[in-house]
């Protein structure tokens, strides 16, 4: 039960944490990458 809260918690803060750093810069695109939408995802995963 307590590890249920503390992985709620987690991706809470994960989701915040995320959402602000969405908002609060623009998204950078690879030159190499041909999908728009996977160089946020490459940088999300710190690739």
């Amino acid at each position: 039960m307590l590890e249920d809260a503390l992985i709620s918690l987690v991706s809470l803060l994960v989701g915040l944490s995320g959402m602000r750093w969405y908002l609060g810069r623009p998204p950078k695109r690879d030159p190499n990458d041909r999908n728009p939408g996977s160089a946020r995802y490459q940088e999300y995963k710190g690739g």
